[in-house]
């Protein structure tokens, strides 16, 4: 005979490990919900970032060859017309360092600068520009007595003219400033510039320098050079 009625059974007790199931449960269900709500966020951002690279384009242009005309009984040189050439500077430094040079035909072994006397008042100045041969060229010797107290016997194949310097202002609000300094002892010229764009106008014209025009001077093409460079003397 069924020792249990119909419809009633015995109860079932839980075992451990049914226990620690459910437990375990239990924790997850509440971790997961914990986490669902903390897992929130007002705001995000993302930072674009570049790099502006440092940028100076220096060119030239300019009409930089001239014929010439004699003086009375060849006792000077002049122009015909002058001779004009610009440097054209664009830069985005607010300090940036530029540096004029001459330079010139010379013998073998010659350094010195033919740019002497020069002046400025603001960013306009005048200055001396020594033009020397091509061919058969002069040595230092005859820069050197045309820089101090020429005598036109001593300076053979070398003839000195005068120069001006001059800063445009044609670029409106993007104009960059000039400010000159002349290195006499290297002849040479320092530029502090500030960003924006430049041009730098020289210009050679006039009659030679008094005593550095004779008949020592051979025939032939003289030359200078000027080079604008990008850094401090």
């Amino acid at each position: 005979m069924n020792k249990f009625k119909k419809g009633r059974y015995p109860k079932m007790k839980k075992s451990t490990f049914t226990k620690t199931c459910l437990s375990v449960l239990a924790f997850l269900l509440c971790t997961s919900f914990a986490s669902a709500a903390n897992d929130q966020s007002t705001n995000a951002a993302v930072q674009y970032q570049l790099t502006l690279l440092d940028y100076i384009k220096i060119t030239s242009t300019g009409n930089k060859d001239a014929q010439t005309t004699f003086g009375q009984d060849y006792g000077s040189i002049s122009i015909q017309e002058g001779m004009t050439g610009h440097f054209d500077i664009i830069s985005n430094d607010p300090t940036r360092q530029m540096n004029l040079k001459a330079s010139c035909p010379l013998a073998t072994g010659g350094v010195e600068s033919p740019l002497y006397d020069v002046t400025f008042t603001g960013d306009n100045g005048t200055g001396k520009l020594i033009f020397t041969r091509t061919e058969n060229s002069p040595s230092d010797a005859s820069l050197t007595n045309i820089k101090g107290t020429p005598a036109a016997d001593s300076n053979p194949n070398a003839i000195a003219f005068n120069i001006t310097f001059a800063k445009t202002y044609a670029h409106g609000l993007d104009d960059g400033g000039l400010t000159p300094t002349f290195d006499s002892e290297k002849g040479a010229i320092e530029f502090d510039m500030t960003n924006g764009v430049a041009t730098l106008e020289v210009q050679v014209n006039g009659s030679n320098v008094e005593n550095t025009f004779n008949t020592k001077d051979q025939s032939g093409t003289y030359q200078a050079t000027l080079t604008l460079t990008d850094g401090a003397l």
